[in-house]
């Protein structure tokens, strides 16, 4: 009971935790921070700040009473009722029904019915907004998502009823024809059973694992269990089945769930013996339980794991596969524009420049080969790139880019090439900066410039490629690479740029 200095109002919360009733009124909602109240039929009475502070901490030290015959439903397969989550989500947040109502904008109604149990499914899209209400994000929001699911046997139903699709792509793939057919098909069959696709940031790890989950789950029928770290962009994290990416990340992300045991046996119930794909989307090693994924596959023996990370997770059995840049034009590719407008690089830059009216032409065509070359056909480059031909030609963006090419990329790139050329020895580092000085390179120039016996050389060349430092030039069985354009700009023969880096790692 709280009582105003005016001796004829006296507010009550008793009869309903979101309601202020003053004495001989009818009760009207309650907004903390400011209310009015009508008082017969022309007064109006403020309710200023300091009462709606007061009714709110008296609310978050006073826990709600049960409602006289509701019985509390006891937890399922260890994750707590959802309204039993809700409301100790809302009140660790100090927000009332009627706060969390209006920052979700699902009535209060309907909040209390979750509460209370009166509703034990509630719809996928007001968990999410609840959720974005609550400010829950990572293993808290998928957490809470799985507890909307409702019980193993629910879930069951819902991933039984037809195969689960992964999320839709936003757009059309360009140049990865031969990468999504290869492990397709290796993944189709069962012949491998644990992929990683690593490679630099921007490369194109999700767009192409999307694609290939799209492909197993339209010629093989496959369900796809898709789980993106809680860094990814929303285009791969929504797939049309919460609940079930949901306990996927529950079950193994870390940390650990309180209930991550339970969960994790779930899966496996879940999964079975069914031929299944699981994508792991933009995790790293540490936020993985390797443990469980290593069991998970060890139980349910249909089931196949892809997973797109930086650097491989090494793991018993998985085959890692880096994914490389899109293939670039040579120096002398303009001359034939049908055979230039194939190049992966050269599609992708000229399909996303959204500037009317532009297209390939023998004017442009040599800078447009040029950019590709500079950015070295990573995907995120280019596009970033496309979007400045809306003020510049092709000519004078081609200008800024040779000026800063680090202008044009994305900050997660720039430290990520930064950072493995930090890790290269001084040996290695003068070697890359002799190999940057040559359009290309095979493994006898390498023993040549480094003095290194054939298998010192090869652990150098497969490093490099491995990390996203070199590429394979003029197609892969050629034998020859090439060093980065974007390396060869941070690289030893810059020696302010080496300087720079030095001293980062040594500090």
């Amino acid at each position: 009971m709280i009582t105003l200095s005016n001796p004829n109002l006296t507010f009550s919360n008793d009869a309903n935790p979101e309601t202020v009733v003053p004495k001989g009124l009818t009760s009207i909602a309650f907004r903390p921070g400011f209310s009015v109240l009508s008082v017969g039929a022309n007064t109006l009475v403020p309710v200023v700040a300091a009462l709606a502070t007061s009714l709110r901490m008296t609310r978050q030290a006073t826990p709600e009473p049960p409602v006289s015959g509701e019985a509390a439903e006891p937890p399922s397969h260890g994750v707590p009722r959802f309204g039993e989550l809700l409301r100790r989500h809302r009140i660790d947040r100090g927000a009332t029904q009627r706060q969390l109502a209006d920052l979700s904008t699902v009535s209060v109604r309907a909040i209390r019915d979750l509460e209370l149990g009166k509703a034990h499914r509630p719809r996928r899209d007001t968990v999410q907004l609840i959720a974005e209400g609550l400010g829950l994000t990572g293993q808290e929001r998928a957490h809470f998502e799985k507890a909307a699911g409702g019980s193993a046997n629910e879930l069951k139903l819902s991933y039984e009823t037809g195969p689960v699709p992964p999320p839709a792509p936003m757009d059309t793939l360009v140049g990865r024809e031969a990468e999504v057919w290869m492990l397709g098909d290796l993944l189709g069959t069962g012949n491998l059973r644990l992929v990683s696709i690593t490679g630099l940031p921007g490369i194109g790890k999700s767009r192409i694992a999307l694609e290939i989950a799209g492909f197993l789950h339209r010629e093989h029928r496959l369900p796809v269990l898709w789980s993106s770290a809680p860094t990814q962009s929303c285009a791969t994290r929504d797939t049309g089945s919460e609940p079930l990416s949901g306990l996927v990340g529950a079950a193994l992300n870390l940390p650990a769930a309180a209930a991550a045991v339970t969960l994790q046996a779930e899966l496996r119930t879940l999964v079975g013996d069914q031929p299944t794909l699981l994508v792991m989307d933009g995790y790293e090693r540490a936020g993985i339980d390797a443990t469980a994924l290593a069991a998970l596959l060890q139980h349910c023996r249909g089931l196949r794991v892809l997973i797109t990370a930086r650097t491989p997770f090494q793991l018993p059995g998985e085959r890692e596969f880096p994914l490389a840049p899109l293939a670039v034009p040579g120096e002398r590719a303009e001359a034939n524009l049908n055979e230039l407008a194939e190049i992966g690089s050269v599609k992708l830059l000229t399909r996303c420049i959204a500037r009317p009216g532009f297209r390939l032409t023998t004017a442009n065509a040599p800078a447009i080969s040029a950019l590709c070359r500079l950015l070295d056909g990573i995907p995120d480059s280019l596009q970033l790139a496309a979007s400045w031909f809306m003020v510049y030609t092709a000519e004078t963006l081609l200008e800024y880019v040779r000026t800063d090419p680090f202008a044009f990329v994305t900050d997660d790139l720039r430290t990520s090439l930064r950072t493995e050329l930090a890790a290269l020895d001084h040996d290695e580092r003068a070697l890359l900066g002799r190999l940057g000085e040559l359009d290309s390179w095979s493994m006898s120039d390498v023993s040549r410039l480094g003095h290194r016996e054939p298998a010192g050389c090869a652990r150098l060349v497969r490093r490099l490629l491995m990390h996203g430092m070199a590429r394979t030039s003029a197609g892969p069985d050629s034998g020859h690479f090439a060093v980065l354009e974007l390396v060869k700009y941070l690289g030893p023969e810059r020696r302010s740029a080496l300087h720079r880096l030095e001293d980062e790692a040594a500090s």
